[in-house]
Parts: C-alpha cells; structure tokens; sequence
C-alpha cells in the first residue's frame, strides 16, 4: 500500500464518520496541519519519523481502523523493534550521533535566524530575559548542559518565539532527539549491584510504631529534648552561682535615719558625761578647736548635757563664748561643761532632752518652738515673756529669772 493511499483511507474513514477536520484536532490533540499531510500522504513533511508513526497509530485507532497493518505499510523505521535490534551496538551509534546533530541543526537554526535579524546574543538575552550562558548552549547545541530537559525546552520555545522562528519544527526535533536518548538509555543493560555487607546494624522498630509516628515528629521530639537538656544545664548552672555570691550590706532607709533615737538610761548617761567625747554629726558640727578647754563636762561646775532626738538648730555659749553653733542631726549626744554659765538657744524645743548635773529636765519645749535656756551655778534661768512695745527705740530686753 502507497503512502497516498494510507491517507485516502484516513480521509475517506473520517468522512464516513461526519467528522471535520478540526474535530478530529481536537480530539486526537494532534493539529490540523499534521491530520491534513497524513490524509494527503506526506508524511515525509512530518517533522519526526517517530512523530509521523505516533500520529498514525493514535489517529488510526481515533478512526476504529487497523493501526498495525497502515503502520507496516508506511516504510518508516518501526517503533515496535524487537529488544535484541534495539540493542544491536550500530543502532546505539547511529542513535547516538542522530541525536547530536539533531542538537547541532537546532543550534544552528538559531544562530542563522538571530544573526538574519541583526541581534547579539547581549541583545537577545535583554529581550528575552534568558541568561547569556542559556542561549550560547543552546546554540551550540549542548542541551545536554541544562539543569533538566523540560527547563531546556521551556528556553528553546521562547528563544525561537522571539527569533520569529519556526517554533514548532525545532520543538518536535527537540522531542525527537530526546526520544533517541531515552530509547538508548532503555536499551544499555544496567548493571546490577551486587549488595555490600553493612557492619552496622539497624533499627528497626515494630510496624505498629513506624505506622503511628513519622520520621517528622521524632525530630521534632529529638530536639525539643535537646533544647529542655539545654535549659536545665543553664538554670543548674545559674542557681549555683547565684549561691556562691555573698549579698552585699544594703545601707538603710531613709526612713529609719529620720527616726528618733531611744533616750538613754540615766545610768547610761552618768557613763557619757564622764567621757568628753561625742558623735560626729557632720560637716556643721563643732571641732575641738571650737570647744574650750573649761567646757569639758567631767572638770566643770557647770554639767550641761543634751541629747537630740529631732533635726533642729542648736546654739551653745560657755562663759561668754560660742562653743557650738549649727544644725544637729537626730542622735547626736553632745556634753557641755562650763565654770560661770552655759547658754542654750533651740530652734525645735521638741527635739532636744536636757539634763543639767546629772538632772533630768526632760523635752525642753514643743515642736517648732524656740527655747532659750540658761544654766549657772546657782541653777537654770529661762527668759520672762513680756510684751515688747514696737513704740520707741531703746526699750528694755527680757531678763531671765529662775525657773520654778
């Protein structure tokens, strides 16, 4: 049977089944150009012999005809080759080298058409966005070079759509050369490996604990036990440094500073008038060079001793003279001692305790409340409130009188 009547026998079927051209297309997904070159004869126009084979046999069996006997009149190399032909070593090189130059002719088209439309390869990868490296393989035909095959005919496809090339042509001789290099690769035997003993051995866990737990959640459960192993090692190694620190003093409150003092037993006090010494209550209290010799209250006729409970200011004059003057914080004990006479001036009558040889005298005023105070020989003498006149300069000044 002739070639031209394999394609009246396509026809004539198609056309006893009222199908057109298109529909045909569409249903065997073969296009319309190709069903009208088998229907016409040419098959030799069909890009790919293996290609022109493959659409008769789907398009025959489309038809309900007899796909062999039309496939064993067309003289194309058969596909159905039996496994001793396919692995015949000539038919490998000739596979080969058909695939090569199909690469090569691909190649070489695109080179001609670029070079035809005046572009560079620097040009033609602005516009096509394709790499430069990706459009010099493929024009050298190394497609084998391409990460995967279905990357390099996604690249051939665009490349030959912006060149205005033949599109469809190199995509099946792309096609049909990959089909030479899969068919060697099916036909090359593949050795076998020969299993090498494994020393280590493995685990295997029990098929009801492979089914129900993944290879996921075991990592998963691996690491959160090494991150909870982290975490405690961390705090064991906090906690016991935290121990081995001593705690530093902490200096008291303010609060407890502002306190009162409690008084001293008179016992106590007998012990501190016979000891000049005394606290140190700042920068504003008294030196010793301020301090007479006679004011010493173990040597004097006059015993003057005051203890301070409340911050206030405090003026003493011993015998004429300006023994201490200032602001005394709360606690200070201060002992006076003097031969004629020893005056007290308080700014806060509330805050100071007095005692006067060895005599308790208690609060010697109020809060906030000015006292003045005067011990002599002959005992304490307190000024006498009178109303002074604002009339009239030289006016008389309160004396003291005794106390009660």
């Amino acid at each position: 049977m002739q070639l031209t009547d394999i394609g009246q026998t396509l026809r004539k079927s198609r056309e006893q089944k009222g199908l057109s051209v298109k529909t045909a297309a569409e249903a065997t997904k073969i296009k319309p150009r190709y069903i009208e070159l088998m229907e016409t004869g040419r098959f030799d126009d069909i890009p790919s012999q293996a290609q022109a084979r493959g659409f008769v046999r789907t398009y025959a069996q489309y038809l309900e005809l007899d796909s062999d006997s039309l496939l064993a009149s067309i003289s194309l190399p058969d596909s159905t080759q039996t496994e001793s032909q396919i692995q015949a070593p000539e038919t490998e090189t000739s596979k080969i080298a058909s695939a090569e130059a199909i690469f090569g002719e691909i190649g070489a088209a695109l080179v001609a058409q670029r070079e035809l439309l005046g572009l560079s390869v620097q040009e033609t990868s602005e516009h096509t966005h394709i790499p430069e490296h990706y459009l010099r393989i493929m024009e050298s035909g190394e497609f084998g070079k391409f990460p995967s095959s279905v990357q390099a005919r996604g690249m051939l496809g665009s490349y030959a759509s912006f060149l205005q090339a033949n599109e469809d042509t190199l995509l099946l001789r792309f096609a049909e050369a990959l089909q030479t290099q899969l068919s060697r690769r099916q036909a090359s035997p593949t050795p076998r490996r020969t299993p090498t003993p494994n020393p280590i051995p493995t685990l295997n866990p029990p098929r009801w604990l492979s089914n129900n737990i993944s290879s996921e959640l075991l990592v998963v459960v691996l690491v959160s036990l090494i991150l909870f192993s982290l975490v405690v090692v961390i705090a064991g190694r906090v906690l016991s440094l935290r121990a081995g620190i001593q705690p530093a003093p902490t200096a008291p409150a303010l609060v407890l500073a502002l306190l009162p003092s409690a008084t001293p037993e008179p016992s106590a006090l007998l012990a501190l008038q016979s000891s000049p010494t005394s606290e140190s209550i700042g920068a504003e209290s008294a030196s010793d060079e301020a301090t007479p010799a006679g004011s010493v209250a173990g040597q004097s006729r006059i015993q003057v001793f005051l203890i301070i409970s409340q911050r206030t200011y405090l003026k003493v004059t011993i015998d004429g003279r300006v023994a201490f003057e200032g602001r005394t914080p709360p606690g200070a004990n201060l002992p006076f001692g003097g031969s004629q006479s020893i005056e007290v001036l308080v700014g806060n009558g509330a805050g100071v305790h007095a005692f006067y040889n060895q005599q308790d005298l208690g609060i010697i005023g109020q809060f906030g409340e000015v006292v003045r105070i005067l011990f002599t020989v002959d005992g304490v003498l307190t000024p006498t409130a009178t109303i002074t006149p604002t009339q009239g300069p030289g006016l008389p000044t309160p004396t003291f009188t005794s106390a009660p």
